[in-house]
């Protein structure tokens, strides 16, 4: 056979065995050699994925605005208030809400009134300026200097402009009000402030800073400082809730840290895993136990246990992660845990740490896919772990012919079967 000939016969070869390994799913061919060996391998799960899509949210609500500086703004380390109030002077948003003045007086005046030291400074440097926007400013200056009751008269005054003024700082003085309520310990009324935030955005009140979505993330610290699993530098009421009451504080604050992270916060994706990593604290195991009863938070504790990275490997003879095994029997402790997802990993990261009964318990509530690596493992027993319905249903691939071999020949066929191209 001449060299030429040799060469096209191995190119041939190549793109022929390209082509195999091109149809199919999307997962190396060399998993379906072993089965054993892949369901041992350690689960692999992304924290922040995971996080972003606890919850849905319409595509068209607010969205998070979070390190959107510009360059010029941060170099100057000018605070974002004032890079917005600059955007809206240039955008002229401001027309019409006030007598014809040019830009550059504009300005001025706001610069001299963000220098004034009281609200009362404040209204006289700014004369002149959109009625709304003076009075948060007054409001800003005031909240700087710790007099959060004169503050808050200067928010509140915004509310009782006319519609057409106070609309441009609508969402802004909510969101203020609702911080200065919650440093004064006024849960109730800072809850309802905040909620008017997110109600005046979604009906279309200018929020260029993005408060709507970070009123969110304030409500939920309001739940969690009521549990007393996080501290504030200022007052808060006694802590006096009962069992009932933390699970649903817990689960709220989780709910709003989920709709504030799907809303494109990067600060929320943070908040979720401080809240996972408190309740997995060994001094919160009541409070743990109390709150995986809501189906959400235990998602949030069960991805953040799966998306750890560990400093060992997952052998039989290692189960060396604490956290892990507390989230397991927290969610074992429950009368009846709702099956999930959720439930699926966490048999899988009980089974890959050697806790073999344990996944045994938690496969049988299973609704997923993860858990039925344990039910085909050679360490389980089959027939107490997958569903009965289940059993006999596939049939074992012939030992003679490996997995690869079954796929070549399926190329052949045209790709029939489960193998599309």
């Amino acid at each position: 056979m001449s060299f030429n000939r040799i060469a096209l016969t191995a190119v041939l070869a190549a793109a022929a065995i390209g082509g195999a390994l091109a149809c199919g799913p999307n997962f190396p061919w060399q998993l379906l050699d072993d089965r054993d060996r892949t369901v041992s391998d350690r689960v692999e799960f992304n924290f922040a994925f995971e996080g972003a899509r606890l919850v849905s949210v319409p595509n068209d609500g607010p969205r998070a605005v979070e390190a959107d500086r510009t360059v010029e703004a941060d170099k100057a380390d000018e605070p974002e208030v004032v890079v917005a109030e600059r955007a809206e002077i240039l955008s002229g948003a401001w027309h019409g809400l006030m007598a014809a003045t040019v830009d550059d007086a504009l300005s001025s005046r706001l610069a001299a009134a963000r220098a004034a030291s009281d609200g009362v400074a404040v209204l006289t440097a700014g004369n002149g300026l959109p009625p709304a926007v003076l009075d948060y400013v007054a409001g800003a200056v005031e909240f700087r200097a710790d007099r959060l009751d004169t503050a808050l008269t200067y928010f509140q005054a915004i509310d009782r402009l006319p519609p057409d003024q106070r609309r441009i700082r609508e969402v802004a003085a909510a969101y203020m009000r609702g911080r200065i309520h919650q440093q004064l310990a006024e849960m109730a009324p800072a809850r309802a402030a905040f909620r008017a935030a997110r109600r005046y955005a979604e009906a279309g009140a200018p929020d260029p800073m993005g408060l709507a979505v970070a009123s969110l993330g304030e409500e939920a610290r309001l739940d969690l400082v009521e549990t007393g699993l996080i501290e504030v530098p200022w007052p808060v009421p006694p802590k006096d809730a009962d069992d009932a009451t933390v699970t649903r504080l817990i689960a709220d604050a989780v709910r709003l840290y989920s709709e504030q992270a799907a809303r494109g916060s990067k600060m929320a994706l943070l908040s979720l895993g401080e809240v996972a990593r408190l309740l997995m604290e060994p001094d919160n195991e009541p409070e743990l136990k109390l709150a995986v009863v809501d189906p959400l938070v235990r998602r949030l504790i069960v991805a953040y246990v799966a998306s750890r990275e560990r400093g060992y490997s997952w052998e039989e003879k290692e189960n060396q992660d604490p956290a892990a095994i507390r989230v397991i029997e927290a969610v074992l402790s429950q009368p009846a845990p709702a099956p999930g997802p959720d439930l699926d990993r966490l048999a899988a990261l009980a089974y890959q740490g050697g806790r073999y009964e344990v996944a045994k318990g938690l496969s049988r509530r299973r609704t997923g896919r993860w858990a039925c690596g344990c039910a085909r493992s050679s360490n389980c027993e089959e027939a107490t772990v997958r569903p009965r319905s289940a059993i006999g249903q596939r049939r074992s691939p012939a030992p003679s012919r490996p997995a690869w071999q079954r796929w070549m020949a399926s190329r052949k066929r045209g790709c029939a079967g489960n193998w599309r191209s």
